[in-house]
């Protein structure tokens, strides 16, 4: 049904400006700052940015294959898409933190631009206003679109899908129920728990078409073509390489010792997703899938979300879809063993959350009777809403990038580049176990040649790191006549000469320190000990 008080005939209007004002801080607040917040670059987000200019350069990836739809990364199966659009984005810019976080960026912009446009003409404007500042600032989208990684293709997937469901009940289109399955099916190469939220999502839409009156067999019909003719792919993928399908699954599952062992703690890790305390207070305990001590919704969305339940129960229908929604969606994480309740993989809820807040803001303005109530709810709205945003975006911007340095893997990058400067002095340079996937970001900060890299890994360099050999296994394994330098943590290979500057952390704590089986001889009167001139092994002077 269409709200009259949207105006759409004139553009330069006060209501188009307001709405023109949150593109504004939309858009701003999903760029600024978009190389160095999150801080660090997380291995995922350089094995990204690897495989996207390996296809550009040479048309293969790490691994060696050519042009393929789905992709290895560490221990996960991947569906191609986000990494063909990091191919896209540089084509104009060159291999930089920037060209690999932009794109996910721009679909994290485009999610909330469609719901709101979606909401646009079916809630008043004050409630949409809201809508779109709690969307804009949510904790649970705000962080992930400024990450390299493909988590916000799912809700923009779902939002688009969303737009072709309801208008599949409003108008009984064949054209639409076809367009729609096409994008459900399509969802599916987003994100990995998309390949259990997209099938029970299919359920949800069969049940609703056959509820629908009246009746549309051909509705159901090309629905259901739409969603097999986008998973083509996907199904011969599942079938054809299963082993890798699956690998995901097994690792976070613990199926490797038997998928039963773990089902007693699946009702427990699924129920914690509803929790007050990560939905509204704490969030997710990894600082890479939320803010410290901020929730994954806004806490006004305690007395939204429930107030849209209330809105829907007219249309038993939508209840329906939007419950189902909500109750498939945590299915994911709580199937998996690990960091319960888990933000990346319950992300799906997101987007039936928000549609709720905004149902809830129509509901309580429909409710609203006489000029000063109206203004005196708004005006208290929109301020708890303000102060939220605010609250959101200052720790953002001012707190997270100190407190979240470690867990984003700050300083590899950065030790990569001094590195670079002091490398020609030394055979080898052996980064520690603890720098996780150390090499996918020496490989995509050097530019690698991926032939080379899937044949030898960083053989083709100086550069050494295995995940499970100990920096001290590695020291015992050198003589004197091999020069390495070590690029170590604080607490590693203490007794050795340090011969840089040390990589800091944003907080002034020490994130990689370099140290080298021999020492410098420092010039009489030098104050420089990190200056390098001549090496002596380190056992003369121990």
């Amino acid at each position: 049904m269409k709200n009259p008080t949207i105006q759409t005939g004139r553009f330069f209007n006060r209501k188009n400006l307001i709405l023109l004002l949150l593109l504004v801080l939309l858009v701003v607040f999903r760029l600024i700052y978009l190389d160095s917040n999150p801080p660090g670059f997380f291995p995922d987000e350089a094995s990204t940015g690897y495989d996207a200019w390996s296809l550009l350069e040479f048309g293969q990836d790490q691994h060696g294959r050519y042009w393929p739809l789905f992709f290895r990364s560490f221990a996960d199966d991947i569906s191609g898409t986000y990494r063909y659009m990091v191919v896209l984005s540089l084509l104009f810019s060159d291999l930089t933190v920037n060209a690999i976080r932009l794109p996910i960026a721009v679909c994290g912009i485009s999610t909330v631009i469609i719901l709101v446009l979606f909401f646009r003409t079916r809630i008043g404007f004050l409630p949409l206003v809201a809508l779109s500042l709690i969307f804009t600032f949510s904790p649970w989208h705000i962080l992930y679109c400024r990450t390299g990684q493909r988590i916000m293709l799912l809700p923009l997937g779902l939002v688009i899908f969303y737009w072709f469901f309801v208008k599949m009940l409003e108008k009984s289109s064949a054209g639409t129920s076809f367009l729609g399955g096409l994008c459900l099916g399509l969802t599916l190469y987003t994100y990995v728990a998309a390949r259990l939220v997209v099938p029970a999502l299919c359920i949800a839409v069969i049940i609703c078409l056959l509820a629908k009156k009246p009746l549309e067999k051909k509705m159901i019909g090309l629905f259901i073509v739409g969603v097999f003719l986008a998973s083509i792919p996907m199904i011969h993928h599942a079938i054809f390489h299963f082993d890798e399908f699956s690998i995901r699954f097994r690792q976070v599952s613990g199926a490797a010792s038997g998928i039963g062992s773990r089902l007693d703690g699946v009702l427990p890790y699924y129920l914690s997703h509803f929790t007050p305390d990560f939905l509204l207070f704490e969030g997710d305990a990894n600082l890479r899938h939320s803010q410290q001590h901020i929730g994954q919704l806004f806490i006004i969305q305690m007395l939204l979300v429930p107030c849209g339940l209330i809105y829907l129960l007219r249309r038993k229908i939508h209840l329906f879809f939007i419950t189902f929604w909500i109750l498939i969606s945590p299915l994911p994480a709580a199937l998996s063993s690990d960091g319960n309740p888990h933000a990346l993989r319950s992300v799906s809820m997101l987007l039936p959350l928000t549609i709720l807040t905004g149902l809830g803001l129509q509901f309580i303005h429909d409710g609203l009777r006489g000029r000063l109530i109206n203004r005196l709810v708004w005006g208290l709205l929109l301020a708890f809403i303000f102060l939220e945003a605010s609250r959101v975006s200052f720790d953002l911007f001012y707190r997270y990038p100190i407190y979240s340095a470690e867990a984003w893997q700050y300083g590899i990058l950065e030790a990569v580049e001094q590195t670079e400067e002091i490398k020609h002095e030394y055979d080898l340079v052996w980064f520690t176990s603890q720098a996780l996937g150390a090499d996918r970001l020496i490989a995509f900060k050097l530019k690698i040649n991926p032939g080379l890299f899937a044949l030898s890994g960083l053989h083709s360099t100086k550069y050494r790191w295995h995940w499970r050999v100990p920096i001290e296994f590695v020291l015992n394994q050198f003589t004197d006549k091999t020069r390495v330098l070590f690029v170590v943590r604080e607490n590693q290979l203490q007794d050795l000469p340090e011969i840089a500057p040390p990589i800091l952390y944003p907080d002034g704590t020490t994130a990689f320190r370099f140290k080298s089986n021999v020492v410098p001889e420092v010039e009489a009167g030098s104050d420089n000990h990190y200056y390098l001139q001549t090496f002596h092994p380190v056992k003369e002077i121990l």
